[in-house]
């Protein structure tokens, strides 16, 4: 846990990119779970989504 509180202080605005990628996959999460199935999101464009989310989040340090 060091270490990641380590890295947060060296980048100050890490903690703020951190916050991005959580909700980024939180509104992900609630685009797929809408109840009328031509509401919810394509599995597709979800994949791509939460790629692309996982990539910031790696670029953060934060993940490996």
């Amino acid at each position: 846990m060091g270490e990641i509180r380590q890295r947060l202080r060296s980048r100050p605005n890490m903690e703020g990119e951190i916050w991005e990628c959580l909700v980024s996959f939180t509104k992900t999460g609630v685009a797929c779970s809408a109840e009328a199935p031509s509401d919810r999101m394509g599995i597709k464009d979800a994949i791509i989504e939460l790629h692309a989310t996982k990539a910031r989040l790696v670029q953060t340090g934060i993940y490996r």
